[in-house]
């Protein structure tokens, strides 16, 4: 399923950039399980409503720029936890979830529509910016 597929791509990213921060066990634990909830949440609906594929969902969100903006969600997310003390699953789901879930929008809008390469190369040409790209 996809949260196989995915949590198997992600799951060493967060350990690394969790373990960056903090050695917190615990932290990064937490992060993992609330990561993995919001995905498999979040992924199974727009799934549903732009018909994404599993596979391309996944891969995707390892593609530029997305991959470099879901790490810095990840990472910012483990700095608010480490700055407010918690690993409070709604407090921390709550902080991730502002962030996440426009930027897998984004990820399963490119899915969706056939015309993204094209409009993305388009773009490129013209050097216009993304609206995620930093």
């Amino acid at each position: 399923g996809i949260n196989a597929e995915y949590m198997g791509q992600w799951a060493p990213v967060i350990a690394s950039i969790c373990q960056a921060e903090t050695d917190k066990e615990d932290f990064c634990k937490q992060l993992k399980g609330v990561v993995e909830g919001s995905f498999s949440q979040y992924a199974r609906k727009y799934k549903r409503q732009l018909t994404v594929t599993e596979s391309h969902l996944a891969a995707v969100t390892f593609r530029h720029p997305y991959h470099t903006i879901g790490k810095q969600i990840i990472q910012d997310t483990v700095k608010y936890m480490i700055k407010e003390n918690t690993k409070k699953a709604d407090n921390i789901r709550k902080v991730f979830e502002d962030r996440f879930v426009p930027w897998l929008r984004d990820c399963a809008l490119e899915n969706s529509n056939p015309m993204f390469e094209a409009l993305g190369e388009q773009s490129k040409k013209k050097g216009k910016k993304g609206k995620h790209e930093l």
